[in-house]
C-alpha cells in the first residue's frame, strides 16, 4: 500500500500512541478470541524480528506468519507505513515469553522459500490473533492455509468494531475504486461497484467501476458462481488484497483492458453490502 508523505513523516509519533497497553491484570486474562490448539507444534526460539508478521527463528529461517498482514517497515529509507513499527514493537514484546510453538501450515513456504505458519504463546494464545485484536494487522485468508481464519477474522472483527490501530487511521480506510490512481498499489481494502462479472477459463472475474480486473479462483470462484445473482451489475462490494498496477500498452487501452488488477482466492476477502459500503 503507498502511503501519502505527510502520512508517512507522522507515523514515527502515531505508533506509541495507537498502541494498545495491557496491564498485568489483562494479561493473565484468557484470551479474548480462543484459536485451535497447534496439532502439531514445534518448540522455536526467535533470532530476530523483522517486521510484524515476519521473524527469524533460532535455526535461521524466515518465518511468514499466517493469517496477516501489518503495515510495512521500509528498511532502506525509513519511510515507514503508519503503525508498522508499533507491530513490530508488539510482536517482540510478545515474544519475549519463553515458551513459544510452531506450527507450520498446510502449505509450509511461501514462493520466496519463507516457512508459512502459527506462532503460539505458553499460554496457548495465537500471536497473529492478539496482533489482530489490537488492530496492528488485517486479516488473510489464502487457502490452503485456513485453519485459524475464523478466530483471525473475529479478533479483526472486535478491533474494527473498537477502531483500534489501523482501524482509527484515515490511512487504512478502504478507499474508493472510483479514486484510485497510480500510486494506489499495494495492498488494501477498496469499495466499489460491480461494473461488469464472467467466467474466465479457470475461475470467474468481476471488474469494479471499470477499473479494477478481480481475478477469482479456487474458494473464491465457486462463492462466486454460487452468489452470482446477488453479485448483480451496480452492487457495491468491499475487497481487500494486493492491488497492482497494470502498465497497459496504448492497444491494450484500446481493447478496453482495465488499469488495475487484484486476484482473489477465498470468499473472505470479499464483502457484499446491501447499499452502499
Amino acid at each position: 500500500m503507498r502511503i501519502p508523505r505527510k502520512a508517512l513523516l507522522i507515523s514515527a509519533f502515531l505508533f506509541v500512541y495507537l498502541l494498545p497497553q495491557t496491564s498485568p491484570s489483562q494479561a493473565n486474562q484468557p484470551p479474548t478470541h480462543s484459536c485451535p490448539p497447534p496439532q502439531s507444534p514445534k518448540a522455536v526460539t526467535i533470532t530476530t524480528v523483522i517486521d510484524g508478521d515476519t521473524v527469524i527463528l533460532g535455526d535461521g529461517k524466515h518465518l511468514r506468519l499466517i493469517g496477516i498482514n501489518t503495515p510495512e517497515l521500509d528498511h532502506q529509507q525509513g519511510r515507514h507505513q503508519p503503525l508498522a513499527q508499533a507491530a513490530r514493537q508488539q510482536l517482540q514484546q510478545l515474544l519475549e515469553a519463553p515458551g513459544l510453538q510452531l506450527q507450520l501450515g498446510s502449505q509450509s513456504k511461501d514462493r520466496h522459500g519463507r516457512l508459512l505458519g502459527h506462532l503460539y504463546l505458553a499460554d496457548g494464545r495465537n500471536v497473529e490473533a492478539e496482533l489482530l485484536r489490537q488492530g496492528l494487522g488485517f486479516a488473510l485468508s489464502i487457502a490452503p492455509n485456513l485453519d485459524l481464519r475464523h478466530c483471525h477474522r473475529q479478533a479483526e472483527q472486535q478491533a474494527r468494531s473498537e477502531r483500534r490501530g489501523v482501524w482509527r487511521l484515515e490511512t487504512y480506510r478502504p478507499k474508493l475504486v472510483t479514486e484510485l490512481n497510480h500510486t494506489d498499489g499495494g495492498f488494501g481494502l477498496f469499495r466499489g461497484r460491480i461494473s461488469r462479472i464472467g467466467k474466465l477459463r479457470r475461475g470467474h472475474f468481476i471488474e469494479l467501476d471499470d477499473k479494477i480486473f478481480v481475478a477469482a479462483q479456487g474458494q473464491a470462484s465457486g462463492w462466486i458462481q454460487d452468489n452470482f445473482v446477488q453479485l448483480q451489475k451496480n452492487s457495491w462490494i468491499e475487497i481487500r488484497g494486493w492491488l497492482s498496477v497494470r502498465r497497459l500498452s496504448k492497444q491494450q487501452k484500446t481493447r478496453g483492458f482495465l488499469p488495475f488488477s487484484l486476484k482473489l482466492n477465498h470468499s473472505d476477502g470479499l464483502i457484499l453490502c446491501k447499499n452502499r459500503c
